[in-house]
């Protein structure tokens, strides 16, 4: 495995999880398609298997299809939306040629499901489809956008050939500034992504910036809150470099305190600290445990413990900071909202 797997790996996880929520989709769809995109009907999208149309999905882990219902005078119709995921590690030169896929391979199930119909049946029509390609980086796409871009010699046939472009939304193309100021809260995230190689005083403030946005979130959808904060915070422990990652995670915490001063604080420690294992932080942790920095996973977990439990002995805090097991941090951190002490907190063998 090499060292830059597991950095992509988060991303494709991350885009997935936050467009997998419907006001988050909505909130592209509308970046991309504009006022057209009002008639998309979210909340009843259907996000398909990854094997619905390709039997080998090896490599397409970042791509996301859906269905979802669009409103017309006369009723809804479905259509297929196809978001494929890029950031500037891995600009791909086949993406006119992969909407097509995925269109062609659709447009071919729903015909043999319409042929399938029997009794009386009206004439066939292909179901729109809408390509997207999100290109999560503050550089601009270097890649093809069409698919004439792709077509060899002779160039005399390229006429027959099918005029095919996907839609592409590029997070370099928009300030800093202009993302934080949206509406929607998707994209004010987006400014963290538009900061990934900017000086790290600079990335922290739009970090902060885009915390504080969160909070109208908090107050409506705690569910999406949620998930764009684990988005906020993985994206940077996995994008920025290994050293600012206590100032990462100091920053959470601190906005964390502020948003759920009055409520269900103890809940979301648990949520939050399970979401950073779950999406790649446990990554980032390993790292920090084999060049040595136990430090920031001490006094993670110190902190968060201290709101559930109290203040710990001497003895507590001797023993949690002469633990340096990746499975025993973990292990503490699911454990954290469901025991009672600090014993049972720093158990080695906790009973289940």
């Amino acid at each position: 495995m090499s060292e830059t797997e597991p950095v992509l790996d988060f991303a494709d996880r991350a885009f997935r999880e936050a467009l997998e929520d419907a006001d988050n989709l909505r909130a592209l769809l509308r970046a991309v398609l504009g006022s057209a995109a009002d008639g998309f009907d979210c909340s009843q999208r259907k996000i398909l298997p990854r094997d619905f149309l390709l039997p080998n999905w090896q490599g397409r882990e970042r791509d996301l299809l859906c269905e979802i219902p669009y409103r017309l005078p006369d009723g809804e119709r479905q259509a297929l939306v196809c978001v494929l995921i890029e950031h500037q590690t891995r600009v791909s030169a086949l993406m006119p040629l992969r909407t097509l896929i995925y269109a062609v391979f659709y447009w071919e199930r729903c015909l043999r499901a319409w042929e399938a119909l029997t009794g009386s049946r009206g004439p066939f029509r292909l179901a729109p489809v809408v390509p997207i390609v999100l290109h999560a980086s503050p550089r601009p796409w270097t890649g093809p956008r069409t698919l004439a871009e792709l077509l060899d010699e002779p160039a005399g046939f390229h006429p027959f050939a099918p005029a095919w472009q996907p839609l592409f939304w590029e997070v370099g193309q928009h300030s800093v500034a202009e993302l934080l100021n949206s509406d929607e809260a998707f994209l004010q995230l987006m400014a963290i992504v538009r900061v990934e190689d900017a000086e790290r005083d600079e990335a922290l403030r739009v970090y902060r910036e885009s915390l504080g946005h969160l909070a109208d979130v908090r107050a409506t959808n705690s569910a999406r809150w949620t998930h764009l904060l684990r988005f906020a915070l993985g994206w940077v422990v996995n994008r920025r470099p290994p050293e600012e990652r206590t100032d990462w995670l100091q920053a959470t915490l601190e906005s964390q305190e502020k948003i759920l001063a009055k409520e269900e604080i103890e809940n979301m420690q648990r949520t939050i600290a399970q979401s950073w294992v779950e999406e790649g932080i446990e990554i980032g942790m390993q790292r920090g445990l084999e060049k040595g920095k136990t430090e920031t996973l001490h006094a993670v977990i110190e902190r968060l413990a201290r709101k559930a439990l109290g203040e710990p002995s001497q003895t507590a805090v001797a023993t949690l900071h002469a633990i340096t097991d990746a499975n025993r941090f973990n292990q503490m951190i699911d454990r954290i909202a469901l025991v009672h002490s600090w014993d049972e907190l720093l158990a080695a063998n906790p009973r289940t």
